[in-house]
């Protein structure tokens, strides 16, 4: 059996080596000359044509972040507004308790001050009524006293008692 070895760099022909040695070097020479100008301007186009785009690109970043900017401030400001309308909202809010408030205590006192001038007139009215009855009961005994003295017995019994009293104090000469 015949042994094989495998070994890419292994060249059965080596008399052909010099001369597919020099043919590729001539192809490439040949290629370069040709083709590197045509692949020279391709590739410079090419460039050029990503140059272009990154520099839309960059404007386009550039605008976005303009328009970025805008919203952000529009909303700061629209945010700054309503915070201030919020305050504005509580301050009103606060002033008007402060008022109903106001209003409150005033009409409490106003209405206290009617409850007493109230009190104040009916404690008037009762002490006239109770001076009335009094005077219709003092009026009433009174009468009641009349009544009985009238009577001739008991006018007698007055007269002889203050009889008597004269009588028992002594006379003043003038």
């Amino acid at each position: 059996m015949a042994h094989f070895v495998f070994n890419p760099f292994h060249l059965e022909y080596p008399q052909y080596n010099l001369p597919l040695i020099l043919g590729f070097i001539l192809l490439v020479a040949l290629f370069w000359s040709k083709a590197k100008p045509a692949a020279s301007k391709s590739l410079a186009g090419r460039a050029e044509k990503v140059q272009a785009e990154i520099e839309r690109a960059e404007s386009l970043r550039e605008q976005a972040q303009r328009v970025h900017d805008e919203y952000a401030a529009r909303l700061a400001a629209i945010e700054r507004e309503h915070q201030e309308q919020r305050d504005r909202s509580a301050e009103d809010a606060r002033r008007a308790c402060d008022s109903i408030l106001a209003d409150a205590h005033e009409t409490a006192e106003l209405i206290k001050r009617r409850a007493e001038e109230e009190v104040a007139r009916e404690r008037t009215r009762q002490r006239i009524l109770l001076r009335r009855q009094v005077v219709e009961m003092t009026v009433a005994a009174a009468e009641s006293a009349i009544a009985t003295l009238q009577t001739d017995e008991s006018q007698r019994v007055l007269i002889q008692a203050f009889t008597e009293r004269l009588g028992s104090r002594p006379m003043e000469k003038n």
